[in-house]
């Protein structure tokens, strides 16, 4: 015999004698029981034991009798309640006839009269409760009896006890109280401010099963159900059974909403709308669809749906071609779990890393997208700002190991229309693999064709263990972060994610790039940084040779550290074959070009990454630096120059600025932009004092610059500085022989800064001295 059985025979034995079980769910279990003082049968429900101490005897006890107020011939009244031997109970009286659950499994569909007169009577029990001030919070066919042919509804205020009483959200899926194939979205983002339009959803739900055979939707698991009342539009009726009228459809579909606001107010105002419907004549139906995954912003963030995994849904609205520019928005944290954004970005930057994969199409890269997080801006406003054609949306919740995303695809000219969308559910170690197949019907919906290679590399499974894909996430985020001393928190998580899946093939490339800039933000020496990032690089290529970031990241190497001009060129062209829409590698690529003499190409490369990144900030700066390397001073300035005004304390675009301003002697200016870059750095860069020391000497400052020249030797002294750091400051100072000197050292050390001397402005005055163009000759500058 079932021990919680004895334990509720024993515990309840004066007052009723337990006869058997009759039902069980998740909350409770039912048992037939002879009520000993009227000699009646009753029905009582007991709290699973496990429930009952999370929830207390005092406050359950408390919210129960909320419904002992409830008199209404439509609501199955409660006898007794009470606390026995630590069991928690509530008495109703025993109901002869069936569920509702009951006579839908054995009828399926129920007549239209049947539907209309059982949702009618469902309605009028809770617009009693409404009134009193008591919402049920679980409606579902199980809750509906049939006592002399007329529907009663039973378990009014359990819900309410349950989620008052602490236990709003059940711990193991995340998910709030209630049966999700019939709670409101509201409901289910776990929201307590619940009012009469939640049960007007689930009436919905259960009328829309009378009549269909079936709920509206369904899932394989309760969160793939949420995810679709959220995603997709109400599923017709009349594909399951054509004898539905079109103005009962509609009642049905106004009831299941996805905003509260957009539903019937109150039961009531559901009741007159049926029984009207129930006697109108039949008029031809009029269909519609909102578009636009921000008409889903009304639903309170609800159930954070966006899934990848074991089940998916898909709806295609329209075609669409014609799309070239893509901008990937931030996607919705629709739980809200401020420790989860890190996972989200994730999942948007991670589908934008592949996007970008695709040579026919322009993907906006992350740092210009990012803005419009919660923005209030309609699409086609964003996608005039970025000059898109298209948008994709998405909303990520992850739950313990499976994770839920929605994407949808939409394009925005000549008007805005949804192409296509779909939910995913999956695991969280399949969401590399579910990026790429993303990315491939994104491709097929615009019609854009992929090349074989393209077809490979989406198509490659990349599984991964959940934490360390959590710290690979992390070490992204630090990186788009845009400080430059973030990298070492990106270096921690990267080193996190590869101790955890040592063949984690992204963490390696991640830490590749992270390593080779460190001696640009630190005291670390290229000869311990440069290596260690190259063997990052050579490890992430041989795990995957697609990684367009490896390939850049080893470049950068090939060409700072080991001045391998050509074979440097070889890693950032197969970088730009495999990520042609990756805003940094065109932009690192221009870099590159300008230090081999190739300004024109290098000006255009910069181009196409503020065309790819053009609100960023950082794609900006890079341009005006590349035209500063050619010699475009003006041109410079006209980009750099609304930079400042706009973001008065982002330090690349004063040092930049700064440089430009020197070079046309414009030495207060450049001043000015230096001391602010000075101040905001605490005078820790060294390369940002070494400019700021040959500015003050060129304004004649020349105690200024020595100031600066003595604090960068003794810093020196006591550790590692870059030896171009020091050399450029002399060569302000009009000291060639200590600039040689210093530029000999940073030969040996294999200064970073070193592979820029071929084109350094800063260096024009040393250019023509002998020493100086053997060392350019030792170096191996490509003609």
């Amino acid at each position: 015999m079932d021990s919680l059985f004895e334990s509720v025979k024993a515990a309840l034995a004066n007052h009723y004698a337990i006869e058997q079980e009759i039902g069980s769910g998740g909350m409770a279990v039912v048992y037939l029981a002879r009520d000993l003082k009227h000699s009646r049968n009753v029905a009582i429900k007991v709290m699973r034991p496990e429930l009952a101490a999370s929830i207390g005897a005092e406050r359950f006890l408390r919210e129960i009798q909320i419904s002992a107020q409830l008199n209404h011939p439509n609501i199955l009244t409660l006898i007794d309640s009470g606390e026995a031997d630590g069991l928690l109970y509530y008495v109703m009286p025993y109901v002869e006839g069936e569920s509702l659950r009951e006579r839908l499994s054995r009828e399926k569909q129920l007549s239209i009269e049947d539907a209309c007169t059982i949702t009618l009577e469902v309605a009028d029990a809770l617009a009693h409760a409404h009134s009193l001030g008591v919402i049920h919070r679980d409606i579902k066919p199980e809750n509906i009896l049939f006592e002399a042919g007329h529907a009663v509804v039973s378990d009014f205020g359990i819900a309410r006890a349950v989620s008052e009483a602490g236990g709003e959200t059940l711990t193991d899926t995340g998910l709030a109280v209630g049966t999700p194939t019939y709670m409101s979205p509201e409901q289910a983002s776990a929201g307590r401010e619940l009012d009469a339009r939640s049960d007007v959803y689930s009436l919905g739900c259960v009328l829309y099963e009378m009549l269909g055979g079936e709920p509206p939707y369904t899932g394989a698991t309760p969160q793939a159900v949420l995810a679709r009342k959220v995603i997709d539009p109400v599923p017709a009726l009349s594909t399951l059974r054509e004898t539905v009228p079109p103005h009962m459809e509609r009642v049905v579909v106004k009831a299941l909403a996805k905003a509260p606001a957009d539903r019937y107010s109150t039961a009531l105002e559901l009741s007159d709308a049926l029984q009207r419907a129930s006697t109108a004549p039949e008029v031809p139906a009029v269909r519609s669809r909102r578009l636009g995954a921000r008409s889903l912003a009304g639903i309170g963030a609800a159930v954070a749906i966006v899934a990848l995994g074991g089940w998916w849904l898909s709806s295609r609205v329209g075609a669409g071609p014609g799309i070239e520019v893509l901008a990937v928005l931030p996607f919705e944290n629709v739980r809200g779990d401020t420790a989860q954004q890190f996972f989200v970005d994730g999942m948007q930057e991670a589908l934008i890393d592949e996007l970008a994969q695709i040579g026919a199409l322009s993907v906006l890269a992350h740092q210009s997208v990012m803005q419009y997080a919660g923005t209030n801006l309609s699409l086609s406003a964003i996608a005039a700002e970025l000059n898109a054609d298209g948008i994709v949306e998405g909303t990520v919740l992850r739950v313990g190991d499976s994770v839920f995303i929605t994407v949808e695809l939409l394009s925005v000219r000549p008007q805005e229309r949804r192409l296509w969308s779909e939910t995913y559910e999956r695991d969280v170690r399949d969401v590399p693999s579910l990026h790429s197949e993303v990315a491939r019907e994104v491709a097929r919906q615009i019609e854009v064709t992929l090349t074989p290679e393209e077809e490979a590399v989406l198509a490659q499974v990349r599984p991964v263990d959940p934490d360390a894909l959590d710290a690979y996430y992390m070490g992204r985020l630090e990186m788009f972060r845009g400080n430059p001393w973030n990298v070492f928190a990106a270096i921690e998580h990267y080193e996190r994610a590869i101790e955890l899946q040592p063949d984690h093939a992204l963490a390696h490339a991640g830490l590749a790039w992270a390593y080779g800039l460190l001696p640009y933000v630190s005291d670390a020496r290229p000869t311990d940084a440069f290596p260690a990032a190259k063997a990052e690089a050579t490890r992430a290529l041989e795990l995957d040779e697609t990684i367009a970031q490896a390939h850049m990241a080893l470049g950068w190497v090939l060409a700072v550290y080991e001045w391998d001009w050509s074979g440097a060129e070889r890693e950032f062209q197969r970088a730009i074959e495999l990520g042609p829409s990756d805003a940094m590698v065109r932009a690192n690529y221009s870099f590159f070009l300008t230090w081999i003499g190739r300004y024109d190409e290098a000006v255009e490369e910069a181009w196409r990454s503020v065309d790819l990144n053009p609100v960023s900030q950082e794609a900006r700066q890079t341009l005006g630096m590349v035209l500063y390397m050619a010699r475009r001073y003006d041109e410079a300035v006209a980009e750099l120059r609304p930079l400042v005004e706009t973001y008065p304390e982002y330090l690349w675009g004063q040092f930049r600025s700064g440089e430009v301003y020197d070079a046309l002697g414009r030495f207060d200016e450049a001043i000015a932009s230096l001391e602010i870059v000075d101040a905001l750095t605490g005078s820790a860069a060294p390369m940002f004092r070494s400019e700021l020391g040959r500015a003050y000497a060129h304004a004649g400052r020349y105690e200024d610059a020595r100031a600066v020249l003595d604090d960068l030797l003794d810093r020196e002294r006591a550790g590692f500085i870059p030896p171009t750091a020091i050399a450029h400051v002399y060569v302000g100072l009009g000291d060639i022989d200590q600039a040689m000197f210093w530029l000999e050292r940073g030969f040996e050390v294999r200064d970073g800064d070193m592979a820029l001397l071929n084109s350094w402005p800063a260096f024009d005055p040393v250019r023509s001295d002998p020493r100086f163009q053997d060392l350019m000759d030792r170096m191996g500058f490509p003609d």
